[in-house]
């Protein structure tokens, strides 16, 4: 997970974060995600959406991630979704 990229702000609650794969040594990154780019047919279009924890599926075929929607500051905060994300 990063912001790399991304519109920074210093306050917490304004993080973006997208999914990210890259060589054990951290060489060849490659962003897997795009929620956050208005042109994407992936982009989540939320107020915020956090690219939180990730992991491969029981397969081993693909990465799993669950990304946060509701704001941590609201009665909201912790819900989320959980996506499947394709390397094709």
């Amino acid at each position: 997970m990063s912001s790399r990229g991304l519109r920074f702000t210093v306050k917490p609650f304004d993080l973006e974060t997208e999914f990210w794969l890259m060589d054990a040594d951290g060489s060849n990154p490659r962003r897997l995600t795009f929620f956050h780019d208005p042109a994407s047919p992936h982009a989540l279009r939320r107020e915020f959406a956090v690219a939180a924890d990730i992991d491969w599926s029981p397969d081993g075929k693909s990465p799993i991630g669950h990304v946060v929607t509701g704001r941590p500051e609201t009665r909201e905060r912790g819900k989320g979704l959980i996506v499947r994300i394709g390397l094709g």
